[in-house]
């Protein structure tokens, strides 16, 4: 066995011991930012617009490969196209948030694109070409990076410092909550025999009536 010369440059590395956090040092950072955040009415009406978001987009996305290949027709292939579309219109919404929040107002940015998500949903109850489904699903993703990031900005923003880590903790924790639980509720009613479109026009409600309602809270007044 060889040893390369750049392993040997590891035996001249400072040593540096990490401290070990308690459980009740952790438990504590949890409660400061659950505090924090119940208190700052923009960051949590936030949080509980993403929960209810990711909640809808999970009702039909975690169950909508298996919609594609077993109710439509799709091989495997044309599934994975469509998917690959999807994903670059998330990648879009990246490149182009920059230029769309900059003077505009956070709030109206937040609503507007969560509810254009909402909207484009029920677009999938008319497309069943492999090629639109993931034009509308790339068109909604790309809403939600542009939601994700003007979120990000504006907590980074509001939050201090010293409490950034323990927010981004906690609201991501209540957020990212509805993920699993969106998953088992879409795939619970079509378990019961619904259709997909029953799902379709759930998610798009909710979607949409999260940015809606978002509008009258303190994060759709942010500026």
């Amino acid at each position: 066995m060889t040893i390369r010369p750049a392993a040997l440059l590891l035996c001249w590395l400072p040593s540096q011991r990490i401290a070990e956090r308690s459980h009740s040092s952790i438990l504590g950072d949890l409660q400061t930012g659950f505090a924090y955040t119940i208190k700052q009415r923009v960051i949590l009406s936030g949080s509980l617009m993403f929960f209810f978001t990711n909640f809808a987009l999970n009702m039909f996305e975690a169950n909508y490969m298996y919609y594609m290949i077993k109710q439509l027709g799709y091989s495997l292939f044309e599934t994975s196209i469509a998917m690959t579309i999807a994903g670059i219109g998330a990648l879009l919404g990246g490149l182009l948030s920059t230029r769309l929040i900059t003077n505009r107002k956070a709030g109206a940015v937040l609503t507007s694109s969560t509810m254009w998500a909402g909207g484009l949903t029920f677009l999938l109850l008319f497309s069943h070409n492999f090629i639109y489904i993931g034009l509308i699903l790339a068109s909604i993703n790309a809403f939600g990076t542009l939601n994700v990031v003007t979120y990000f900005s504006l907590r980074q923003r509001t939050v201090p410092e010293r409490l950034l880590g323990r927010v981004v903790a906690v609201t991501r924790m209540v957020s990212y909550a509805a993920i699993p639980l969106g998953s088992w509720v879409g795939g619970l009613i079509l378990g019961y025999g619904y259709q997909m479109s029953v799902v379709i026009i759930a998610a798009g409600i909710i979607r949409f009536g999260a940015g809606f309602l978002s509008r009258y809270t303190a994060m759709g007044h942010e500026v």
